[in-house]
């Protein structure tokens, strides 16, 4: 048997490598996965520097390396939050706020019937359309009026203009309206005047016999005004005798220089039909005449009794009632 001798420097250095592999090996894979992974990043907020090293304001957002360290800036940094303006100026109040005062006359029913028989019957009114038209059980605010009377004042400059009275059209219907029995629709429109069935005529009042109104606005100081105002109307298709009629005088205080004003209202009306007092679009005072008033009481009021009957609401009270000017 041949044996080989190997030098013992040779065997040494051998085994020296073996041993040596598995951590090479292992130092290997260490620096392959620390080559293949990807550095870790925080959101940090830092002040930017310019070229000429000074930090500015604001802020920007940067990406810190943690591991391995590094430092790199977002190009596109969040924007700086809005500085706010400075608050608008004040709304001056006008130098010549317009205060009107108008007065309103209007049957509060679908319908209702005159105070006189006629030709066409013997025991019971023309009935004539009222100013809150259609279904009673879903009546609102008043679609028309039957007169209305107003005036536009300026305080600041002692002057009223713009004084008008206006009556509403009144239309007349006969037996056999209404005809669904409930109230007036198309269908009591026949086109037929004075036939004494269904649609019988129509008209609007003429200020003359029988009717006139006056208005007038007595302006001492801009913080002081007093709006009368006076009228009589008759039904164009009735007798003169019958007739609505109002004597109110309107008082606004300490409106010169300030954006709200005390109205006080007193005076009266007819006791049929209903009136209202409006005061720049702001109802000030009123009478509210019965939804279902008699044949005896529509004639006593529009006949007997003249503007008896005194009106109601917050500016009807002793302390009256405060309303924006403007």
């Amino acid at each position: 048997m041949i044996r080989i001798r190997l030098p013992l420097a040779l065997i040494a250095v051998f085994c020296c490598t073996l041993m040596a592999t598995p951590s090479l090996a292992q130092g290997v894979s260490a620096a392959e996965n620390r080559q293949d992974s990807k550095p870790r990043l925080a959101k940090v907020r830092k002040p930017h520097t310019g070229q000429s090293g000074i930090q500015n304001s604001p802020q920007v957002l940067c990406l810190e390396c943690i591991d391995p360290p590094c430092d790199y800036c977002d190009p596109d940094p969040d924007p700086p939050p809005p500085v706010p303006g400075p608050p608008p100026p004040p709304v001056s109040p006008p130098t010549n706020p317009a205060v009107s005062v108008f007065y309103e006359a209007y049957i509060p029913q679908d319908h209702i019937y005159g105070p006189f028989p006629n030709s066409c019957s013997l025991t019971q009114g023309f009935l004539y359309l009222g100013d809150r038209q259609g279904d009673p059980v879903t009546l609102g605010s008043p679609y028309s009026y039957r007169v209305q009377q107003g005036i536009i004042v300026y305080p600041d400059s002692g002057v009223s203009e713009g004084a008008s009275s206006s009556v509403g059209y009144t239309e007349q219907f006969s037996v056999g309206s209404p005809h669904n029995g409930a109230y007036i629709t198309s269908s009591d429109y026949d086109g037929v005047a004075n036939d004494c069935k269904l649609w019988n005529g129509a008209g609007h009042a003429q200020f003359g016999e029988g009717s006139n109104t006056s208005s007038w606005a007595a302006i001492p100081s801009s913080s002081n005004i007093v709006v009368k105002l006076i009228g009589r109307i008759s039904n164009p298709l009735e007798s003169s005798k019958s007739a609505i009629q109002w004597n109110v005088s309107t008082t606004i205080n300490n409106t010169g220089g300030k954006s709200t004003a005390t109205v006080f209202v007193s005076g009266g009306v007819t006791c049929y039909p209903s009136h209202q007092i409006l005061v720049n679009d702001t109802n000030v005072a009123f009478f509210a005449a019965p939804q279902n008033p008699t044949l005896a009481y529509i004639t006593g009021c529009l006949v007997l009794l003249g503007p008896a009957t005194s009106l109601m609401g917050p500016a009807t009270q002793a302390g009256g009632t405060s309303i924006q000017v403007y």
